[in-house]
């Protein structure tokens, strides 16, 4: 989980992207409370708040991961 507001968390994302390049996901999970409320909802954070931030953002990072698949499996 990614802290914008945290020094530490963005070397990390920098260093990351450095070594990573291309093959880094572009979406990044940040730090959210109702995404870490979830679980003692016995829930998943999209079906607890599907509007919060942390939801949107791990639809985006699955979303990234099923377009790189299906690139991989058409080259």
């Amino acid at each position: 989980m990614h802290d914008a507001r945290n020094n530490l968390s963005n070397q990390v994302v920098a260093d990351v992207r450095q070594h990573m390049g291309a093959k880094g996901l572009r979406h990044g999970d940040p730090a959210n409370v109702r995404v870490s409320e979830a679980p003692s909802y016995a829930s998943r954070c999209w079906s607890y708040d599907l509007k919060c931030v942390g939801s949107e953002a791990y639809l985006r990072l699955a979303t990234e991961i099923i377009q790189r698949e299906k690139e991989l499996r058409a080259g």
